[in-house]
């Protein structure tokens, strides 16, 4: 689980990503607290068919390296 102390919940895509970017979280963190979020969800809403952890993990990794550098996602 992310040690970060961000949530996802109520939070706009907006704020999501101006954390990422001030370096309040980063991306990876994000995307593991979502999925998280779906692993603790899902077995009750059942909304998820299909999920790929590892590609959502990878892209995190290349989605932090412009916010780091502090260009447009």
């Amino acid at each position: 689980m992310a040690t970060s102390q961000f949530t996802t919940h109520f939070v706009t895509a907006r704020e999501m990503a101006r954390a990422v970017i001030t370096k309040d979280i980063s991306a990876r963190e994000l995307v593991t607290l979502a999925l998280d979020r779906i692993q603790h969800c899902n077995p009750t809403l059942n909304a998820m068919t299909w999920s790929d952890p590892e590609h959502a993990l990878a892209r995190a990794q290349q989605a932090g390296r412009p916010a780091r550098r502090r260009e447009q996602l």
